[in-house]
């Protein structure tokens, strides 16, 4: 039997697919998001409400002269409902909307962009990347493209492949930004897997677009034994998907606490707030991301936390770990059902 699906979730879907800026869009039309529409019905915040903090994902999507009135619109609703604010993984585009209606913003990181147009893997600062993608061909490995409705056996596979990289130390499941390992989910997105001589899946990555130029990766897993170089041959290999299905841009996601470029302006709070990041142990890991998402990336997008004071931070914390940890099987089943509509194709 269809799950049913709400009014108001069939019209959030429409406007994603007519206004969608970024691919993270497509997890606006995840179960359990609460929508806020424009008087028109042509905007809508998606957002969750944890630790009495509504918590909105990224920027507003809709007609653009729309965007202000509905940030304004929700503050006052969070306001009436006591509720704290903040948006979370915006882009540039608005930000002189959230200074009109005094919100301050927070850069949490870059989104590391691949611009298809320019991106090359010839020279010397891909030979290794070259190598390693030769070597892995000659022992019978390859990638091997899957489109929706995947079979059974195939996500049969995967799961095997994500329960082996979720042994690793540190990872786990997560919602709210990303997608969990869901048959359904899978099942209805494009994939791409690195197999063996032998026909077994090694590490996949699973594809979604809000629109028809920029495409990301979301789940991307592999084996514990796998070769050196797997996920590079991977990442190679999804960049000439998306160029052969004319996409300009492959988003290969967010390196979090990146530094500001001399471009940019940074607030006295955000410069605090990193530099206290920098004293931190566990900002190691972030800059090996960055160092390894660099090897790729032609260029870097700031992303931001928007938020009302610097008081509301710690809360507004806790409340983005409670949305996107999927504590148990309970929980699992509860955002277990995919999104309404995906590209990438």
């Amino acid at each position: 039997m269809r799950a049913i699906v709400s009014p108001e979730r069939m019209q959030a879907a429409k406007i994603v697919e007519e206004y969608a800026r970024s691919p993270l869009d497509v997890f606006k039309l995840w179960p359990l998001q609460s929508y806020l529409f424009s008087a028109s019905g042509r905007c809508v915040i998606a957002y969750q409400v944890a630790n009495n903090t509504a918590i909105a994902l990224g920027d507003p999507v809709g007609l653009e002269t729309e965007i202000e009135a509905t940030v304004r619109r929700f503050l006052q609703i969070c306001n009436e409902k006591k509720w704290g604010v903040a948006f979370y993984r915006t882009r540039p585009d608005f930000l002189q909307v959230y200074s009109r209606v005094h919100l301050r913003k927070m850069k949490i990181g870059d989104d590391a962009i691949v611009d298809l147009p320019v991106f090359t893997l010839e020279g010397k600062s891909k030979r290794n990347v070259r190598a390693k993608a030769h070597q892995l061909e000659e022992l019978g490995i390859q990638v091997v493209e899957y489109q929706p409705p995947l079979p059974a056996g195939t996500i049969a596979q995967l799961k095997t492949v994500s329960d082996q990289w979720l042994k690793i130390p540190g990872r786990r499941e997560r919602t709210f930004t990303v997608g969990h390992f869901d048959p359904d989910y899978l099942r209805s997105t494009p994939v791409l897997a690195v197999v063996d001589l032998a026909g077994n899946i090694l590490a996949f990555i699973n594809l979604i677009s809000a629109n028809a130029s920029e495409i990301t990766g979301d789940l991307m897993r592999r084996r514990t034994d796998v070769p050196n170089g797997v996920m590079d041959y991977l990442f190679t290999k999804l960049l000439q998907y998306a160029r052969e299905r004319g996409y300009s841009r492959v988003s290969l996601g967010m390196a979090p606490m990146t530094g500001f470029r001399k471009e940019e302006h940074a607030t006295m709070e955000e410069r605090a707030i990193h530099g206290l990041f920098q004293k931190l142990n566990f900002l190691f890991s972030f800059r090996g991301l960055y160092h390894y998402k660099a090897k790729f990336a032609t260029s870097w997008e700031p992303r931001y936390l928007i938020y009302r004071n610097l008081f509301q931070l710690p809360r507004t914390a806790l409340a983005l770990r409670r949305l996107s940890e999927v504590k148990s099987k309970q929980d699992h089943a509860r955002v277990s059902k995919a999104p309404l509509a995906y590209s990438g194709q």
